[in-house]
């Protein structure tokens, strides 16, 4: 597992943004964060409230999860600090 750690930290993966202002447009509409639940989900009833957890959530996906999702909990982790450092700063 070092192998694998230390390349991440390396090269932390997805290339970081250095905004989520695109994303955060995307998913103004509540009708779409719907249908993305439905998507991910179709046998569930729509829940806005839930718990998320990310796992290798890199350097931005459990942000976009988080920004997409705001009224759930979001939980991201990840093997490499240099990527969950980066999703830190776009809290």
């Amino acid at each position: 597992m070092t192998d694998v750690r230390t390349f991440y930290q390396r090269h932390p993966y997805p290339p970081p943004p250095s905004d989520l202002h695109a994303h955060e447009e995307l998913y103004r509409d509540p009708l779409r964060r719907r249908v993305m639940f439905h998507l991910l989900w179709p046998n569930r009833p729509y829940q806005a409230s839930r718990r998320i957890l990310v796992a290798g959530c890199g350097t931005s996906q459990a942000a976009v999860v988080a920004l997409r999702e705001p009224e759930a909990t979001v939980v991201g982790i990840d093997i490499s600090e240099a990527s969950l450092s980066h999703t830190r700063k776009l809290q």
